[in-house]
């Protein structure tokens, strides 16, 4: 038995071990670019597993897993920003007052503006920052959240180099402190 998933590329090996036992091995795939291979054990389970020929059952009772770790590519973020004081609602859909530069093509063109100076996620993403991602321009920008009377804008990139960890995805990917500016703008948005 094993506690490995199947087709992951893992292989195991049994050997008889001409004693009436039977040993089994798992040995995980070689790590590649796309992903890497660590082998898990527990306290039920081991990277040898032998049957003994007086109790019929292997000791400890499972072959231990591969995991399977795939690099991270992608990140996203979002800043809510609370709006109800204002008589102004950009990036509404619905709201009068989101016309012109209010409104959620000219305040998307200002939040994914790479040349703007002041406006933009590109100030407060480190990765956009520093050039290792690319924004997604598709799918960020901002819509504004009518019953909690919130302006939310959202960001999606794409990493230059892949990372193999949460933390070093998220050094790059989340917002630093402060806020994404779409007002006093250096560009026009008018």
């Amino acid at each position: 038995k094993s506690l490995n998933p199947a087709d992951n590329g893992a292989t195991v090996a049994a050997t008889n071990n001409g004693d009436g036992t039977l040993t089994q091995k798992i040995t995980c795939p070689a790590n590649t670019d796309s992903a890497r291979f660590d082998l898990i054990t527990t306290t039920n389970s081991a990277q040898s597993i032998t049957c003994s020929k007086s109790t019929g059952k292997y000791e400890p009772r499972f072959l231990a897993r591969c995991k399977e770790t795939n690099p991270l590519s992608k990140g996203e973020g979002k800043q809510k920003m609370g709006l109800s004081k204002s008589s102004i609602k950009p990036c509404s859909s619905t709201h009068a007052s989101a016309v012109g530069e209010w409104s959620p093509a000219k305040m998307k063109e200002k939040l994914i503006s790479m040349t703007d100076t002041k406006c933009g996620f590109k100030h407060k993403v480190p990765c956009l920052k520093n050039g290792q991602c690319t924004l997604d321009t598709d799918k960020s920008g901002c819509y504004y959240d009518h019953d909690n009377e919130k302006l939310v804008m959202e960001y999606f990139v794409n990493l230059n180099t892949p990372v193999w960890s949460f933390t070093e995805r998220d050094a790059l990917v989340n917002k630093e402190s402060g806020v994404f500016y779409f007002w006093g703008c250096s560009g026009d948005y008018s």
